[in-house]
């Protein structure tokens, strides 16, 4: 039995909305479903060419429970990239546990949040990893023995904190957004997401998280199911603004700080920055040469490729 509301943590729900609202109304269903009684609730839309304000307010009028202590739909004028999205939800923000979701995804089961307040009242870190499951465009799951290995992550957080950084860079451990939960406190220690990137919501962050030794916790539950094919990280065609924010990751977050990694490690993500950013501009002499000298990177590149298609076979 729950304790009542005033004496319960507040837990905020931001939900981002650009252009997939036709998921919003699915998502909700499974938060309002939350076993947990004090959720606020913030949606908040980037400028969407459609975002029908009155038929989702109706939409919620009409389907919460009491555990929506309250709700607020912020509309913003100009489309600003999801980092501005989100920076302007969380000044909204009153609750102590904040969890950010995209429209498109939906909440794994109903105990969720109840089971992550429980372990929260247990521990003391300021952003916590859960895991996702992976999903198809109707929410199915596709792949439970997903593309995040948790097994590093959490060889990661009980290695010596010096190495920490190094070991993420050369390995690109990296839990996904999606299944990250924060503290309020962290956002009024350390300010907001850097709104230098516009769509990279959580890589530039882990990076300084990981760089900067700050308190992560892991906590084993499975949080978020996640809907691939709707949504611009799983799209095939490149994203231009997605690229310029990965090449000033690695500019900004990796390389800047290359007297924190081992020289192998360096040496690996040289080579990842330039494959991916500087060869398409060489000489034909030069990208013979660069191939030459990263042939065992790019050896394993490939047998990489070639493993991943084998497991999707």
């Amino acid at each position: 039995m729950q304790s009542s509301k005033k004496d319960q943590i507040l837990f905020s729900v931001i939900i981002l909305t650009y252009n997939n609202t036709e998921y919003l109304f699915g998502l909700l269903d499974s938060l309002f479903k939350q076993t947990y009684n004090n959720i606020e609730l913030i949606i908040s839309d980037d400028a969407s060419t459609s975002f029908d304000m009155n038929k989702i307010d109706n939409y919620i009028k009409s389907n919460k429970k009491n555990n929506i202590v309250s709700y607020q739909i912020i509309i913003r004028k100009k489309n600003g990239g999801t980092v501005k999205n989100i920076n302007g939800a969380l000044k909204r923000c009153n609750g102590e546990i904040i969890k950010l979701i995209a429209a498109d995804d939906a909440f794994y089961n109903d105990n969720v949040i109840e089971n992550f307040v429980e372990y929260y009242k247990e521990n003391s870190a300021l952003i916590y990893i859960t895991r996702i499951e992976i999903c198809d465009i109707a929410l199915n799951i596709i792949n439970k023995n997903n593309a995040f290995s948790y097994d590093e992550i959490k060889k990661l957080l009980i290695v010596n904190k010096y190495e920490r950084f190094d070991y993420a860079c050369r390995f690109e451990v990296q839990p996904p957004f999606p299944g990250l939960f924060f503290t309020k406190k962290f956002f009024d220690l350390n300010g907001y997401l850097d709104e230098e990137y516009i769509l990279s919501d959580g890589a530039a962050l882990w990076y300084k998280l990981i760089r900067e030794n700050y308190d992560i916790d892991y906590c084993d539950i499975v949080s978020v199911r996640y809907r691939t094919g709707s949504g611009i990280s799983t799209q095939k065609k490149k994203n231009p603004r997605m690229e310029k924010d990965l090449k000033l990751l690695y500019e900004k977050e990796i390389l800047k700080y290359k007297k924190m990694l081992s020289k192998k490690t360096l040496k690996k993500c040289m080579f990842t920055y330039c494959r991916r950013y500087q060869f398409e501009n060489y000489t034909f002499v030069n990208k013979i040469e660069f191939i030459i000298k990263n042939f065992n990177f790019y050896f394993v590149l490939i047998f990489k490729i070639l493993k991943n298609k084998l497991l999707t076979l």
